[in-house]
């Protein structure tokens, strides 16, 4: 019952210091896209092997159609699901004038090309470390 006013309040609260840019950037960079793909940079990689930046059009619609629900529009589970969901926010982009009509069209009838690697955290930086903090946690 209290949650929205609450809700509300925070919301103007951030908009007060933060432009809609910036909070954007703070939500995809803490949002859980599943398989332990944790912010927009983990994602592009887990789901397409590359870095947010050389993402397409319509691999971003992907990642970004996936925030409304994870499970449910996640491309590697439910490619249907995802699908659609990309096609509406490319609808979206088309309507806030990001994309033309003939644009959008075309980005809706290509397929998704994953290239779906799982990420892997015994690789990478303090390996060592990170075991050594596992054993240490679960004793």
């Amino acid at each position: 019952m209290f949650q929205k006013p609450i809700e509300w309040v925070i919301a103007v609260n951030l908009e007060r210091y933060y432009t809609k840019e910036e909070i954007l950037s703070m939500y995809f960079n803490y949002f859980d896209f599943n398989y332990n793909a944790i912010g927009i940079r983990t994602a592009s990689n887990t789901y397409f092997g590359k870095d947010p930046e050389y993402l397409k059009t319509e691999e971003s619609a992907v990642l970004v159609g996936m925030c409304k629900n994870p499970s449910l529009y996640n491309p590697k589970r439910f490619y249907e699901n995802s699908l659609k969901r990309r096609n509406v926010v490319l609808s979206q982009m088309e309507k806030a004038g990001y994309l033309t009509a003939q644009e959008a069209d075309s980005l809706k009838r290509l397929p998704i090309d994953l290239k779906f690697r799982r990420v892997d955290h015994k690789e990478g930086i303090a390996t060592y470390f990170r075991m050594y903090l596992r054993n240490v946690l679960m004793d």
